[in-house]
């Protein structure tokens, strides 16, 4: 179990590293870059819908923030955003998805060591306006000024995803920074 678990982490990894890869590292910018969201606001879902009535576009999951001199990707991992991507899932991943809102978070800085912050107690989720609880993190890369991981979430059950804000407090000096997806 801890091998699959392993591979999944590994899998969903390279996954992120190829796409910022593509995106540039560190192109010394600041404010929120390239982001199909305005901080603060929701972006309603684009057309072209799976069967689970959520987007099959990749952007409609991908969030970005640059703000304190540290950029932050985060990728809302679900099965519609993994089949966008052309990858399969096993039934272990499957399951995983459907039993927990799992985001993927890849952060960059050039000065400075990322790794002591406290990201499972940084790090809230807002279903439909009420806090998820808290989450568990995993890091993917420990690497200082690119550290990378996944924060679990319980899913809300048999109520349906409308809004999701997920909020990363107090990160070097900027008070909160929020991702949205509205449903």
């Amino acid at each position: 179990m801890a091998k699959q678990k392993h591979r999944f982490l590994l899998f969903f990894s390279l996954l992120v590293l190829l796409a910022l890869v593509m995106a540039g590292c560190g192109q010394g910018k600041t404010e929120t870059q390239n982001a199909p969201l305005t901080l603060g606001q929701a972006q309603k879902p684009p057309a072209g819908k799976a069967g689970t009535g959520r987007p099959v576009e990749t952007s409609f999951y991908e969030r970005r923030d640059s703000q304190g001199g540290v950029t932050v990707e985060v990728t809302w991992l679900t099965p519609e955003y993994l089949q966008a991507r052309s990858l399969k899932m096993t039934p272990e991943q499957e399951k995983d998805l459907s039993t927990n809102l799992i985001f993927n978070i890849a952060l960059t800085t050039h000065s400075g060591d990322l790794r002591d912050f406290d990201f499972a107690g940084a790090i809230r989720l807002k279903v439909n306006g009420r806090d998820a609880g808290p989450g568990t993190w995993e890091f993917v890369s420990q690497d200082g000024h690119h550290p990378e991981g996944m924060i679990r979430f319980k899913a809300p059950g048999n109520e349906p995803l409308r809004e999701l804000t997920l909020s990363i407090n107090n990160l070097r000096g900027v008070p909160v920074r929020e991702f949205k997806w509205q449903l």
